[in-house]
């Protein structure tokens, strides 16, 4: 099956959810979360017959950095786990003001 004709949203889904309960349920440090979570995602991929080599290549061309990006509406319970764990502080710094 080609990836022009699959929803990638399903995939996206999985691999938040699955992270999301790892954090928040067994208290995993971001990474590990993350790791776990993409193996689902990729799994959940090749289940439905898309090549994860070409799903990679389609989510890379249309990701935009959260550096560039002009954070507006930021919920204020938006998990900061992954900043945090990442020592990411610039970007937790972003965050938190446009949260006030």
């Amino acid at each position: 099956m080609e990836i022009g004709q699959v929803r990638l949203a399903p995939f996206l889904l999985t691999h938040e959810i699955v992270e999301k309960a790892l954090l928040d349920e067994l208290g995993l440090h971001y990474l590990h979360a993350h790791q776990i979570a993409l193996r689902a995602e990729r799994d959940a991929v090749k289940a439905a017959g898309v090549g994860w080599s070409a799903y990679q290549a389609v989510n890379k061309k249309n990701e935009k950095p959260i550096s560039e990006e002009k954070l507006k509406k930021i919920p204020k319970d938006l998990d900061l786990t992954p900043y945090r764990d990442m020592r990411d502080f610039s970007t937790l710094e972003r965050l938190l003001k446009a949260q006030s």
